[in-house]
């Protein structure tokens, strides 16, 4: 089993915008679940405001981490 999750920081980093693409494409479907609207999200402007939040506050941005298992089967 294996686990990993990328980490990173600072002005320059894509992780902002990677997780607010992510939230893009999802956020029909939390509209329709009644769980935010696009009012409330502002999601052309998050990108911004999330890296401005993290710059500020000299945060680590921490994507989910991602689990992998394998095994071996006898022939």
């Amino acid at each position: 089993m294996i686990g990993a999750c990328r980490v990173e920081a600072g002005p320059e980093s894509p992780a902002h915008e990677i997780c607010i693409e992510v939230l893009r494409s999802l956020l029909p479907a939390e509209e329709r679940m009644g769980i935010t609207t696009a009012a409330e999200v502002n999601i052309d402007t998050l990108a911004s405001r999330l890296r401005a939040e993290t710059i500020g506050r000299r945060a680590t941005f921490i994507f989910p981490l991602l689990t992998g298992a394998w095994t071996c089967t006898p022939n």
